[in-house]
């Protein structure tokens, strides 16, 4: 089984031979660029800048977006540099975690000269956060009662979770790295909640604990609750 830098290099290849010199850059961003990769539930994400002119021949690269489909990795995101610096208004937090936590496959870092704005980024954040806050509960009604999905929600939910948590540290200006156990931490101690569940469920999504029936309605509770109160802190900033 080849290792995920190959994959890596393999998608490198394929897109210069696509491309040639209208490829620019590409990047790979996300918790494989950090300390944070795990095999099991760390996606390889890319961004790949090409040439203004290179648009209406994007084509070109289906079969290597195709094969890279294959690998169960998230579709490559392809802007061209004017797109990049423009579009951060719109994407504070995703430009903010990739500047961040990034490699530089190919070329030149696309990333260096973005700036972003902590107003768009605090409107995000809470739009993020209550959203998110939403999209549980709604799926919390259908699994309740079922541990093993219970627990599969939370475990797929808590990365986006530590995400803008680390945001909304961030925006109170209080630095975090990107490891999700000291940003559960400091956003308890900052945000006056348990941090409790959130390191429960990290445990549990590396086999390191066992979650019984009687556990989850509990997690849940707490969950909920600290998401609350991350919000009402975040709201709190737009006065």
């Amino acid at each position: 089984m080849e290792t995920y830098q190959e994959t890596l290099d393999k998608l490198v290849a394929g897109l210069k031979s696509a491309f040639g010199d209208e490829l620019e850059s590409v990047i790979l961003y996300g918790s494989a660029a950090s300390n944070e990769y795990h095999v099991k539930h760390s996606d390889l994400n890319v961004l790949i800048v090409v040439k203004n002119s290179t648009f209406h021949k994007v084509g070109r690269a289906s079969d290597i977006a195709r094969w890279w489909n294959r690998t169960g990795n998230p579709p490559p995101l392809f802007f061209t540099a004017h797109e990049l610096t423009e579009s951060a208004d719109v994407f504070p937090i995703e430009f903010s975690d990739m500047k961040d936590a990034h490699r530089v496959l190919f070329g030149q870092d696309p990333l260096k000269d973005v700036e972003i704005d902590h107003t768009h980024q605090r409107l995000e954040c809470e739009h993020e956060l209550r959203g998110k806050l939403l999209n549980l509960r709604s799926r919390y009604v259908l699994v309740t009662g079922d541990r093993r999905e219970s627990l599969r929600l939370l475990s797929q939910s808590i990365s986006s979770f530590a995400v803008l948590f680390r945001h909304a540290l961030h925006l109170v200006g209080r630095a975090a790295s990107v490891q999700k156990k000291e940003i559960f931490e400091f956003s308890a101690e900052e945000f006056k909640f348990d941090a409790a569940p959130f390191l429960q469920i990290l445990d549990f999504r590396r086999g390191e604990l066992e979650l019984k029936d009687s556990d989850v309605d509990p997690l849940f509770e707490k969950y909920f609750e600290a998401i609350g109160k991350v919000i009402e802190r975040v709201d709190a900033l737009a006065s």
